[in-house]
């Protein structure tokens, strides 16, 4: 729902490099696993499909904490990045479903890959003329009629809950990813929130608080200034879902959530010394596998500006150290997909390989943040200049 459809289609070729990237070679330095760890070239497809997936989340909480994470978000750096790190999650919806069809042991396993390929596709393309050009006009319509001011909060979550369950079951149904279904819901609701219904109508306001308003300027003092008229909460869907659903969001489900996803790590087996440090060792290659993604900043083509080639160079480099440090975090998408690996009918991770997976998911994930911060404390909105 914090993705907009119109930064997805700026910088398009960028982000489309930086995401192939970030997709591929944590796929590919996986496989070194067979040599170094024994992992089944199976095993190392699934650990690499769990590390190949992008919390930007998580890389933007530091920014929304740091003075330069507005300006950030805006930018055409922040764009590719968003852009990238999304691409990222969608393919990682994709290979989670994958995973668990070929772990799910079921016949003809190419027809059910190609069909989860086919239908994730289609249902992406299909998404955006549904969206702007049935699901908005319907919404503006529904927007501007007089009597949604009453419980319009009410109205508005039953319309997400609509289409949330919607997309849900559409991806569901077809053979792709449910997550993936639900995001794409996320995508309509945030092209449902950058439409411009007819606002409130400030004299609808004053007449229906007339009695009020009269009662209160008959008792001002002939210099008092009048009253200012009421000013309506923000009615996007975003508003809405941020008064009533966040809350239960944050102080409920989140912790189901992630307790949930806990309960499932065998938690004394991580604590072996072998699992440690074979976890240290796949999360320096996977942060280094990410890391790579800066690189296409520093070769991309950009109109020269007024400063010398090498404060240009420098400038570059340190935005490609940015973008390279945010795309390492992998988060709950990570643990989500390993989680999924482990627990098919035919395992594509065994216990320990399972274990090492996730200490690379958790470090990747706490090391990502705190180089972007460190970034941040030394260069601010410094980074913007080589992007």
């Amino acid at each position: 729902m914090t993705t907009s459809l119109g930064t997805l289609t700026r910088l398009l070729p960028l982000s489309a490099c930086i995401a192939f990237t970030g997709l591929s070679l944590p796929i590919a330095l996986s496989f070194l696993l067979c040599p170094l760890f024994g992992f089944a070239p199976v095993h190392a497809f699934a650990a690499g499909s769990a590390l190949s997936s992008t919390s930007l989340g998580t890389t933007l909480g530091v920014l929304s904490a740091a003075r330069s994470g507005p300006a950030l978000a805006r930018s055409a750096l922040g764009t590719a990045l968003l852009g990238a790190a999304v691409m990222d999650d969608v393919v990682a919806f994709v290979l989670s479903e994958i995973l668990a069809v070929v772990g799910g042991g079921a016949g003809n396993v190419g027809a059910y890959v190609g069909r989860t390929i086919g239908v994730t596709l289609a249902l992406g393309i299909a998404a955006v003329p549904l969206t702007r050009y049935a699901l908005g006009p319907v919404y503006v319509r529904y927007w501007n009629h007089p009597r949604v001011r009453r419980g319009e909060d009410g109205v508005t979550v039953l319309l997400l809950a609509l289409v949330f369950l919607g997309s849900l079951a559409a991806a569901g149904y077809a053979g792709t990813s449910p997550l993936y279904g639900v995001y794409l819901g996320g995508l309509a609701v945030s092209h449902l929130g950058e439409l411009e219904p007819r606002p409130y109508r400030r004299a609808d306001l004053v007449d229906q608080s007339r009695d009020t308003s009269d009662l209160h300027r008959s008792r001002s003092l002939p210099c008092s200034p009048a009253p200012a008229d009421p000013v309506p909460p923000a009615r996007t869907p975003q508003a809405a879902f941020a008064r009533i659903v966040a809350p239960v969001l944050h102080r409920l489900l989140v912790g189901i959530f992630f307790g949930s996803i806990g309960y499932s790590i065998p938690f004394i087996p991580l604590w072996r010394g072998r699992i440690i440090w074979r976890g240290i060792v796949y999360a320096l290659l996977m942060a280094l596998a990410k890391a790579v993604c800066g690189a296409w900043l520093c070769i991309w083509p950009t109109p020269k500006g007024p400063e010398t080639a090498a404060a240009r160079a420098k400038e570059r480099l340190w935005a490609g150290l940015f973008v390279g440090s945010a795309m390492v975090a992998r988060g709950e998408i990570g643990l989500l997909t390993s989680q999924i690996a482990y627990h098919t009918g035919k395992p594509l991770l065994e216990e320990d390989d399972f274990l090492i997976t996730t200490w690379a998911i958790v470090l990747c994930t706490v090391a990502g943040p705190l180089s972007v911060g460190a970034i941040l404390r030394r260069k601010g909105l410094g980074v913007l200049a080589g992007g």
